[in-house]
């Protein structure tokens, strides 16, 4: 800005104040600021002055004036301090207050108690953006990289859908021309507030990111039922305060004000709001990436091997949405294990879930199942479990890329023992080990919900990985994860072509057996593996296993002996 504009905009300024000290008292002014898209950077005659001017009377009343000053329209908003201060922290009058101090202003009097006043908004907003976070995906909030911009594009697109009038406002503040200049002059206010919340315990900074405090995790704990309730209070009462009938009066005096008014001349706008999720991001093995991110499968391909031959093949059984990606490159193989959370849209999910009712809840959307395999392996790694790292993951297309274990599943091998019979001394063994990594994997707080011995790996070296876990959850049921892993030693074995046309029990139950010694061995509790025989899991798994019923019978007087 030249020296000749600033001059004419101290001028407007001062003629401003005069004309404020004109309507009211000027002893009962606290505050006086320039509102709208003066204050976003435009300097074009004709767009109006905005402005909103605090007193300091004990009257509760919000009082309009339009004036005109240099011949542009002044359009003056008065309102008590009282009022105002329930708009900042509570949303009184939907938040038609206190979004002036969100958006850019310029202070003329007052500029401190404005300031004040702009933190103590902020505050509310980055907390209840992450009460949002924590309640939506209470498994994931504290895996999240928070970038303090995040608090400005959440706030904007949820203002735009509660007051679609503003949404133009917004489309004008992020403009081209004045994006940096308006987002540098919000996030002022923010990095305060967020100070503040990191000194309260409610953020905390992670380099240039921000991860949700562990005062906020643990309010949040409990079960997702009281989440999904508070999130819809907080969202409906949000909506009812929007129609206050002083709320919709304001709105549509403003819609009247901009339709009046002149446009920004040759000021390229954007023609939608960003993502706010573009600015939650979540660690994998190739860095970081957001929630907004939609790389396929070739993307990939063309990101991180650039140039390699590839091949697709489809893994799993045929509902499964699993690809192994092999990828050649200057002599060298690469092998990545795709999983498709958005193909299937839980059709393998979907008959599970009702055949398992009363017995076990499975996650069924495709993001639900994703978010779950994401946290239990980020978990799990940090515990020293093996499990295959994750790649990288991209949230729109439901992707998510791991790392491939060369070896061989555990049903395979109980397979080759149950047709051969007497297992080694090594198998048994391995059945040890396979009970105490289960073991391992329950004393971290972590259930498998999906516990069957092909998604246990054996690799090379002998070293057990868990490698499905899109049904893992916190705190759930250890019983049913043991039961899944005995009925389902029966599931792969092949039975007999002459009466009674069973498996071979004897052998299998060897097998479980020796499974849930190493369950206990790994400090396991007894009173879980004893729950396994329950009608509640043995009614529903020997629907789908029906010769398991042998197995347990065998299992049960070996577990006596």
């Amino acid at each position: 800005m030249n020296k000749g504009r600033r001059t004419a905009n101290t001028d407007i300024y001062r003629r401003v104040v005069s004309l404020c000290s004109s309507l009211v008292r000027p002893g009962r002014i606290l505050s006086i600021s320039l509102h709208g898209l003066r204050a976003m950077g435009y300097e074009e005659r004709g767009l109006g002055l905005d402005v909103l001017m605090v007193l300091g009377w004990k009257r509760r009343g919000i009082g309009r004036y339009i004036r005109h000053v240099d011949g542009e329209d002044v359009h003056i908003l008065t309102v008590d301090s009282g009022l105002l201060k329930l708009d900042l922290r509570w949303s009184l009058l939907g938040d038609c207050l206190s979004e002036r101090l969100f958006m850019p202003y310029i202070p003329l009097v007052g500029a401190d108690l404005l300031r004040k006043w702009e933190v103590r908004l902020k505050k509310r907003i980055v907390l209840e953006a992450l009460e949002e976070l924590v309640w939506e995906s209470p498994e994931l909030a504290h895996e999240l990289l928070i970038h303090p911009e995040y608090f400005i594009h959440e706030y904007i697109n949820r203002r735009s859908l509660l007051r679609p009038p503003t949404f133009q406002q917004f489309l004008k503040m992020l403009a081209k021309d004045v994006r940096k200049r308006n987002i540098d002059a919000i996030m002022a206010g923010f990095t305060q507030a967020i100070k503040e919340l990191a000194d309260e315990g409610w953020v905390r900074p992670s380099d240039k990111y921000l991860r949700v405090g562990r005062r906020l995790l643990a309010r949040g704990s409990g079960t997702p039922i009281p989440h999904m309730a508070k999130l819809a209070i907080k969202r409906t009462a949000r909506l009812l305060m929007n129609l206050n009938p002083w709320v919709l009066q304001h709105q549509l005096y403003e819609w009247l004000v901009c339709t009046r008014r002149g446009r920004p001349a040759d000021t390229p706008q954007p023609s939608r709001l960003e993502d706010s999720r573009s600015y939650l991001y979540l660690e994998v093995g190739f860095g970081q990436v957001s929630l907004s991110d939609d790389t396929t499968l070739e993307g990939f391909v063309r990101r991180f091997y650039p140039g390699a031959e590839t091949h697709v093949q489809r893994i799993g059984w045929f509902l499964a949405c699993t690809y192994l990606l092999t990828l050649e490159r200057n002599g060298e193989t690469h092998r990545v294990v795709v999983k498709n959370f958005g193909e299937e849209e839980g059709l393998k999910w979907i008959p599970v879930a009702f055949w398992a009712l009363g017995a076990k809840r499975f996650a069924i959307l495709g993001w639900a199942r994703m978010r779950r395999e994401y946290v239990a392996t980020r978990l799990l790694r940090r515990h020293g479990v093996p499990a295959p790292e994750i790649l990288y993951m991209s949230p729109r297309r439901l992707l998510l890329f791991k790392e491939y274990i060369e070896g061989r599943n555990l049903a395979e091998i109980v397979k080759e023992i149950a047709l051969r019979g007497n297992p080694t001394q090594e198998e048994r063994l391995l059945m040890r080990k396979a009970g105490r990594l289960i073991a391992r994997i329950h004393q971290l707080g972590i259930t498998l919900g999906d516990c069957k011995p092909e998604n246990i790996m054996v690799d090379r070296s002998g070293e057990l990985h868990i490698v499905d876990l899109e049904q893992a959850a916190p705190e759930g049921d250890c019983a049913w994860d043991l039961a899944e892993f005995v009925h389902f030693l029966a599931f792969y074995t092949p039975v007999s072509t002459t009466p009674p046309f069973l498996p071979p029990v004897g052998t299998l139950a060897e097998l479980a057996k020796e499974f849930l010694k190493g369950y206990v061995e790994g400090g396991g509790s007894k009173s879980v593996v004893k729950k396994i025989f329950s009608p509640k899991y043995t009614r529903v798994l020997t629907l789908l296993v029906p010769h398991s019923t042998g197995l347990l019978a065998m299992l049960s007087r070996k577990l006596e002996d």
